[in-house]
């Protein structure tokens, strides 16, 4: 769904305060009736979108929403290559299936996502307006080992340039705070008759606190809100990303990996830990260890008990309690 009706983008946007706002008030904003504000109010929410009703209260989001603009986001990176979704299945999934429509540098941002998937095929959480659920198209005519960790150092750059501390790396594409996952990079590409490659990069981004994220058992996430004091603007993030990582992928098609490790191992947040290397599909340990950092092409370094350095490229790291 590429917008919510004016109605419901209306009624989200009275709602993007924080405050509570009732029936009557929505109806005159609306010149509609309480009834059919209740019934606009059941279908936001039969979309997966948290919405506080209180008796006599009227109705609420449970955290303050500044829903994306996508005037604002072309205008801040030189065009109109980006589309906002109000609503979408998963945003890299949607740009796979056209991909033959987007050209180099195009993106696709969404409010929420009802089938997002993390690495290895996990779902990923999206509340309505919380979150940057980005997705960027690109053309490589080479190999393109290590660029989730170039994205993910990128990422970290941005972050840090908008005030973030305590940003930490974990191989090959989470980035932490307080050991905890505030974002994920899933990259997705198809090959091509000259051996380069057409490649999705998704980015997602914790931004604002909600239910239905701090409440899910399986997630321990943090957001950007609860670690940083200042307001953190969607919109202005969603820019900084889009030009950095454009910038990022003109260096990587030239370059690749190998002059980003330093920076890379510097951001490591399980470097000279001991560790295990888990195969996601069986849950066999592929290697225990102490972690080194990553080599010229981003693939993880593992030194045994007997001080013998192997490296990966695959598997899932995690620390060795």
């Amino acid at each position: 769904m590429r917008h919510l009706f004016n109605k419901y983008r209306t009624i989200l946007q009275c709602l993007s305060d924080g405050k509570y706002h009732s029936g009557n008030e929505l109806g005159e904003i609306l010149e509609t009736s309480r009834t059919t504000i209740r019934k606009y109010i059941n279908e936001l929410i039969s979309y997966g979108i948290d919405i506080y009703t209180v008796r006599g209260k009227g109705y609420s989001l449970p955290y303050s929403v500044e829903l994306l603009s996508e005037d604002y986001i072309n205008q801040g990176t030189g065009g109109a290559s980006t589309k906002l979704f109000d609503m979408i299945d998963s945003t890299n999934s949607y740009m796979l299936t056209y991909l033959d429509t987007f050209h180099k540098g195009s993106c696709i941002l969404a409010e929420t996502q009802t089938k997002g998937v993390g690495r290895g095929g996990t779902s990923w959480i999206s509340p309505f307006g919380s979150q940057i659920l980005l997705s960027m198209y690109w053309e490589f005519n080479r190999s393109i080992t290590g660029l989730s960790l170039a994205v993910g150092l990128s990422t970290v750059k941005v972050l840090e340039q908008m005030g973030i501390k305590g940003l930490g790396l974990k191989w090959p594409n989470d980035i932490y705070v307080n050991h905890k996952k505030l974002a994920g990079i899933l990259i997705e590409s198809k090959s091509t008759p000259n051996n380069g490659f057409k490649v999705v990069v998704g980015t997602g981004i914790n931004v604002v606190t909600s239910n239905s994220l701090s409440n899910h058992k399986d997630i321990s996430a943090i957001t950007l809100d609860q670690v940083f004091d200042g307001k953190i603007s969607r919109n202005e993030l969603a820019v900084n990303l889009i030009n950095e990582y454009r910038k990022l992928f003109s260096f990587f098609e030239k370059y690749g990996f190998s002059l980003l490790r330093s920076e890379w191992n510097s951001h490591d947040l399980f470097y000279g830990s001991e560790i295990k290397l888990i195969d996601k599909l069986t849950g066999k340990t592929i290697a225990n260890g102490t972690e080194r950092g990553v080599n010229d092409i981003g693939s993880i370094i593992i030194e045994n008990q007997k001080g013998m350095q192997e490296t990966f490229l695959i598997g899932d790291l995690s620390l060795r309690l």
